[in-house]
């Protein structure tokens, strides 16, 4: 079958089934690996299904072949005027020559994905997004950009995690994280490599997935760079049981090249030698060269600590031809570097340091190549630190800040309680203060009316008084007729008539009744009447009617208790308003009545 692919286990993803293109050319209409068809699109399924059978026919090493048909299907796609068709083809045009591994293709193929990833936005095409930025991060990855392949498939992470309109969904993001997880170990982050592939698998297991076996190899190898050997043997046998399981020999091959590694590490020999045995013998019938030479070499170091010299040489001396082919540049490090140890055991001390020196210069190579991937780790180890500091910054300012508004907040409730109180304590008082005003409001009611009682009754009693004595000077007056007209010296008549006058004397003295009278209204008006004749020098007979007036009496009544007619106090009272100068519109009584004097 024709897969331009991704190794994943190794990272090098794999690429995408050209069938796809195929079906891209069928739908847009063009001759497809020599094939004049003219297909009109969603009709003569049978046509597609024979394209797809001759597709399979390919080998999937032929990526001119991949590349010549790519530009094709993009070159139709551009004739249709498609998006969704372009973008298709401008994605798998960059997976090919991003395959095809030279540093300008890979430039190129950025170029394209770049095109491909502007249409899929436009269109809104979440998977085909995702798919063009897991594509950048791969190639990113090989121009050893390690931030921005990081960016882009971080990015493709944000947009799977954020939606649920993605074909395949698990699977998808799985890839993804694995992706992530192949960055992180090629810039020797243990921690991170691990923690996405974990995530990798677990998406995979959801569904059943191949690749749940792939991520557990690269958690061993992680493992196994790091020494852990137990660990990344315990991986290593998942995945490849996991692919016996499912019978990919390919993979089985790969996975019992790793486990040979590690029982070598673990000094059980015999356990790697049967694993490198099976990888060779599925290598050779599934001509699987990487897979064959690293059986080999395996093969050739475990015999080697045998003892057994010449039968590991001639095991990597079989190497040899097929990575001077190949040109697998680690695996010939490998071999260069075992040859010249065995050359060196046998006694050829030329050879070995011929072989020695080759490995030499293979190792600087590849450390050269190694270098970014660790300058890269360690600014991004400074980055994350200087990110740390920042946030633990940004933590203790949140902190001092929440610390503070706790505590006004606390303040503001307590001074809300507070206020609450008094509030409630006020409440009670106004009550309480509205309830003795009240009481006092009613007492003042009752003193009123009892001081208006006794000012009735003081006035009653005064006014009586005073005609007592104005009766009795009346009298005192008749006798005194009668006693002129008695001529006798010594009459009884006149002795007695004396007498009683000396007694009306006595008792009845007008001054002194009316001054009891004020002596009263003083101790109900203090300063009143003082007050009213200072300010208007009334006579007293006007300041009686003012007392009067102050009493509440009438006219009527003034008039009947000053034994005078109502009409002469009336003209008293217009009098009064005239020494007084009141307005014509307020009366003596309205003045009077209402007038207060302070004490």
């Amino acid at each position: 079958m024709l897969n331009v692919t991704l190794n994943y286990p190794t990272l090098s993803m794999k690429f995408l089934n050209i069938n796809y293109v195929v079906l891209i050319c069928y739908l847009i209409k063009f001759p497809f690996y020599g094939q004049e068809a003219s297909i009109v699109r969603k009709k003569d399924s049978l046509k597609i299904y024979h394209l797809l059978s001759e597709a399979k026919k390919l080998s999937r090493r032929n990526l001119d072949s991949a590349e010549y048909d790519a530009r094709q299907a993009l070159h139709f796609a551009e004739m249709s005027g498609s998006p969704k068709f372009k973008a298709d083809a401008l994605r798998i045009l960059s997976i090919v020559l991003g395959e095809k591994g030279g540093k300008e293709d890979q430039y190129c193929a950025l170029t394209y994905n770049e095109d491909a990833y502007a249409l899929y936005k436009q269109l809104q095409d979440t998977t085909g997004i995702v798919a063009s930025l897991n594509n950048s991060s791969i190639l990113y990855r090989h121009l050893n950009q390690y931030p921005e392949s990081i960016e882009a498939i971080t990015t493709a992470i944000s947009y799977i995690t954020s939606t649920t309109n993605i074909k395949n969904y698990n699977n998808v993001l799985g890839k993804s994280y694995g992706v992530l997880g192949n960055i992180y170990r090629n810039i020797n982050l243990k921690d991170s490599a691990i923690a996405n592939f974990e995530r990798a698998k677990v998406c995979f297991q959801k569904t059943g997935s191949v690749y749940q076996y792939h991520v557990a190899l690269n958690t061993g190898i992680v493992y196994s760079r790091d020494d852990d050997f137990k660990k990344a043997r315990e991986y290593y046998l998942y995945a490849y049981n996991g692919y016996v399981s499912r019978g990919d020999s390919v993979y089985i091959a790969s996975s019992a090249c790793d486990l040979g590694k590690v029982y070598i590490q673990l000094d059980s020999l015999e356990v790697s030698r049967k694993f490198y045995s099976q990888a060779i013998e599925i290598s050779r019938k599934k001509s699987l060269h990487r897979r064959l030479v690293r059986g080999l070499i395996g093969k050739g170091e475990i015999t080697y600590r045998e003892g057994e010299y010449n039968k590991a040489l001639a095991y990597v001396d079989t190497t040899i031809p097929i990575l001077d082919t190949f040109n697998f540049v680690e695996l010939k490090y490998y071999a260069y570097e075992l040859k010249g140890r065995l050359l060196r055991e046998l006694g050829d001390t030329k050879q070995a340091i011929i072989y020695t020196e080759k490995a030499t210069r293979i190792d600087d190579s590849l450390r050269k190549a190694k270098n970014q991937p660790a300058i890269t780790a360690s600014l991004l180890k400074i980055n994350d630190q200087e990110q740390n500091k920042k946030l633990k910054v940004f933590e203790n300012v949140i902190y001092h800040k929440t610390k503070w508004i706790w505590i006004l907040t606390l303040t503001i409730l307590l001074i809300l309680f507070l206020l609450f109180r008094f509030y409630k304590k006020s409440k009670m008082q106004l009550a309480n203060l509205i309830g003795s005003i009240s009481d006092l409001k009613n007492s003042l009611i009752k003193s009123n009316k009892k001081q208006e009682h006794v000012s009735r009754k003081l006035v009653s009693t005064s006014a009586n008084n005073a005609l007592k004595s104005d009766l009795l000077l009346q009298i005192d007056g008749l006798l005194t007729q009668v006693k002129t007209k008695i001529v006798k010296k010594n009459d009884p008549l006149k002795v007695k008539i004396e007498e009683t006058q000396s007694n009306i004397k006595y008792q009845a003295s007008v001054d002194k009744i009316w001054e009891d009278f004020f002596a009263h209204f003083r101790e109900v008006h203090p300063n009143f009447l003082e007050t009213l004749n200072k300010r208007h020098k009334l006579t007293p007979n006007d300041l009686k009617i003012c007392a009067y007036i102050k009493m509440n009496l009438t006219p009527k009544e003034i008039a009947s208790l000053m034994n005078v007619t109502p009409n002469s106090i009336r003209i008293t009272i217009h009098r009064l308003k005239k020494k007084m100068k009141l307005p014509k519109d307020t009366s003596v009584f309205d003045f009077i009545k209402t007038l207060e004097i302070d004490n």
